[in-house]
């Protein structure tokens, strides 16, 4: 994949993101799929993949990407505040 492609598809996700409804959403989960298969070690599209993933109720998918993001850099501030986002609602779902 060409970096203007990467850079285009990085720009629809973000797109997609700033949409509030669940289709848009989930276009952007399939967009950071592709670059995520593109550039792996791209820390930013864990980020938003596991933002995605929270705006759509699905939070332990969430966790799981930002966990990814910190794997690659356990100081990275966007992984670590989604994760410590996520794992504060997660913990007060569970004690319902």
């Amino acid at each position: 994949m060409s970096t203007t492609s990467i850079d285009l598809l990085k720009l629809r996700a973000s797109s997609y993101l700033h949409l509030t409804d669940k289709d848009s959403t989930y276009l952007a989960v399939t967009d950071l799929g592709t670059l995520i298969k593109a550039s792996p070690s791209t820390i930013e599209y864990y980020e938003l993949r596991g933002n995605a993933y929270f705006n759509l109720g699905e939070i332990d998918v969430a966790v799981n990407h930002y966990k990814s993001g910190l794997k690659m850099d356990p100081e990275n501030k966007g992984c670590k505040r989604g994760h410590k986002l996520v794992k504060g609602l997660k913990k007060k779902l569970d004690r319902r």
